[in-house]
């Protein structure tokens, strides 16, 4: 039958979900069920719709249940989950569509949002590449979709930021923001045509690949020409000698295959050339230099006999302070020689090779240079060859590196204190079979562990081995950095500089004189440049190098392009290597 027009809004009410029989605004005044046309409706109720005779339902608000009913779906929906009611029929009073996760305007479809325009960035910034994107509703969580809106500008061509201008950020050397558009390692940079371009370089640096997102890579000043060393200039067969004094002066020794009035063995310090005492400047050769605080001490092979080797500890004018001889043996080698300084005292080192009834020895010898006591050797290593022996410097103590041919070529590395005691057994590095070899030693800041670098060649590539030194009796080495490249003609020189190690060394072809930076920890830091240029019908061989404040000191030979075996005009310059 049909009830009062004045009961239809409570029939609608009852119609929608179970009440909870208390006034409400918002779903807060009825937890845990939900305001709806200001009554809360929810789970806790035992109200039901009016589903007509028959259908189980309950009789109006406050009803009881008709008999043989059940609970309705509508008010089964409620206390399931308090999900929407649907449709006028069954009571659902609809309200404009929100994205809520519910069926608000009673269509049968939630969150059915009708989309619209819409843009999240700035005002005034819908600029290509940023555009406005359509209203979508997800997760119950309006969002604009499709959208493109600014990012902070980067070097790429694009105007990220849409404010109209393309890459507009200043170089990074102005901006002061902390926000470099072109961060360039070891320089300057500034935005160009899409891309980071380097405007300048640290001291110390070049642009040597022209990549401008790499920044600066250590490098060398143009390629030098270099000067003859001496008047009359000197002749070197062999690889003259260089060190560089405390002020920077170089001194260069060579010995001249054509003796004549000069003597064999001649030494130069800046422009003025010393004269030797005794037979040193009359029968040495194969010298070898080495600064010290006040001078030099030089090494040099003498005429065969029971004393092979001689030694003078000069001053920085040139003046003989010492001198004495070292037995090492028949058809002694080229001796390498190091100094240093510990506890006070001035310290040496000299190492050669030499003939042994077994085969070849290695002998090394340590003293102070101007002590009158003769030199301690140290013990002898003997095998079937020696060869190439080279000397470092580490703190207070020596290491010596060579090549142990025989059945297996080997590179050996051995500690030695200043007394010239070792401090291990030989450690053997790596299998190689160079034709040449040199160390350096370099103190790498920041706590880097020590290392040495040893490099070496054997006529077409080029060998790195950074010898852990740490710990002297555990001198350890990291994997070795084989290096193709040019073709490699002469032993290679090591220099270690303020930011880690060059590698110097003659390549064929007239080509000149290349070097390689490392870092301290023996990784290569740049490509390979030219740093020495031959003049004019020459090239360059026998290179020999040593730190200098300016950079690099190098000297070598100029030989006539082409040809072997010929003496050379003894030339020095200063590298820009840093």
């Amino acid at each position: 039958m049909l009830r009062p027009l004045l009961a239809l809004p409570m029939l609608l009410l009852a119609g929608c979900a179970p009440s909870l029989a208390v006034d409400c605004k918002v779903d807060d005044d009825c937890a845990p069920g939900r305001c709806v046309v200001g009554t809360c409706v929810g789970e806790g109720s035992s109200v039901t719709p009016d589903a007509g005779p028959g259908t189980g339902g309950t009789g109006g608000a406050g009803g009881a249940a008709e008999p043989g009913g059940a609970v309705g779906a509508i008010d089964a929906a409620a206390v399931a989950g308090d999900a929407a009611v649907v449709g006028p029929d069954m009571g659902c009073v609809p309200t404009p569509e929100t994205c809520n996760g519910l069926d608000d305007n009673c269509n049968g479809l939630v969150d059915d949002i009708a989309p619209a325009p819409c843009y999240d960035g700035p005002p005034g910034t819908q600029v290509a590449p940023c555009h406005g994107g359509v209203t979508t509703c997800q997760d119950a969580h309006l969002a604009c979709s499709q959208q493109v809106v600014p990012t902070a500008e980067l070097c790429n061509g694009v105007d990220d930021d849409c404010n109209g201008a393309v890459d507009d950020l200043p170089p990074s050397d102005e901006t002061g923001d902390g926000f470099p558009l072109c961060t360039v390692p070891h320089g300057r940079g500034a935005c160009r045509a899409g891309a980071c371009a380097i405007t300048e370089c640290e001291p110390g640096f070049h642009d040597v690949d022209h990549l401008g997102g790499n920044g600066c890579e250590r490098g060398c000043a143009p390629p030098v020409v270099g000067a003859p060393v001496g008047n009359p200039p000197l002749l070197s067969l062999d690889s003259p000698a260089i060190a560089v004094l405390p002020d920077g002066t170089l001194a260069i020794a060579a010995s001249n295959p054509n003796p004549g009035d000069e003597g064999r063995l001649r030494v130069v310090v800046g422009d003025r050339g010393l004269s030797l005492p005794g037979e040193a400047g009359r029968v040495w050769q194969v010298p070898s230099l080495a600064a010290r605080p006040a001078g030099l001490f030089l090494v040099g092979r003498r005429t065969p006999g029971d004393n092979p080797l001689g030694y003078l500890g000069l001053s920085a004018q040139g003046a003989a302070i010492s001198e004495g001889a070292l037995p090492s043996g028949p058809n002694t080698g080229r001796p390498v020689t190091a100094t240093l300084v510990a506890g006070g005292t001035e310290h040496f080192i000299v190492a050669a090779t030499a003939d042994a009834e077994q085969g070849r020895k290695l002998s090394v010898f340590c003293g102070v240079p101007d002590a009158a006591e003769a030199p301690t050797p140290a013990p002898e290593t003997i095998l079937a060859g020696i060869a190439l022996p080279t000397v470092f410097a580490v703190g207070e103590n020596f290491g010596v590196a060579y090549m142990a041919r025989g059945a297996a070529n080997e590179l050996h590395v051995r500690m030695f204190d200043v007394g010239c005691r070792p401090l291990d057994e030989a450690v053997t590095v790596l299998p190689l079979s160079p034709t040449g070899l040199h160390a350096a030693f370099g103190a790498a800041p920041g706590g880097l562990a020590p290392r040495a670098l040893v490099a070496a060649t054997d006529a077409t590539r080029l060998v790195v081995v950074p010898i852990n030194v740490a710990d002297p009796m555990h001198p350890l080495a990291d994997p070795v950095q084989d290096l193709p490249g040019e073709t490699l003609e002469a032993t290679p020189a090591v220099v270690a500089t303020a930011a880690g190690y060059w590698v110097f060394y003659p390549v064929g072809g007239g080509d000149g004189a290349h070097g390689r930076p490392f870092g301290f920890d023996g990784v290569v830091a740049g490509p390979s440049v030219p740093v020495v240029a031959p003049g004019p019908g020459l090239q360059v061989g026998r290179l020999r190098a040593a730190p200098h404040p300016q950079g690099v000191a190098a000297v070598w030979t100029s030989t006539p392009a082409g040809t072997n075996g010929q003496a050379g005009v003894v030339t020095a310059g200063i590298l820009a290597c840093e």
